[in-house]
């Protein structure tokens, strides 16, 4: 008699291999995140700090006589 098997899920081992590959992509994609993440919070700092001297050269035009 020949044995039959069901195979309605994942074997453990499949399981471990998803979860390897999903933490192999995180930890290469994680430096690139932190990168890109730097670098927009610097670019919105150097737009503010442009925006800060427009009006700090307004006011003191303004202000001079």
């Amino acid at each position: 008699m020949a044995m039959v098997r069901n195979s309605d899920g994942f074997t453990l081992i499949e399981l471990m291999i998803v979860v390897a590959v999903i933490g192999i992509l995180a930890a290469v994609s994680l430096p690139f995140l932190q990168a890109n993440t730097m670098k927009s919070q610097i670019n919105r700092a150097a737009a503010e700090l442009g925006s800060y001297r427009s009006a700090f050269e307004a006011n003191l035009s303004a202000s001079t006589p």
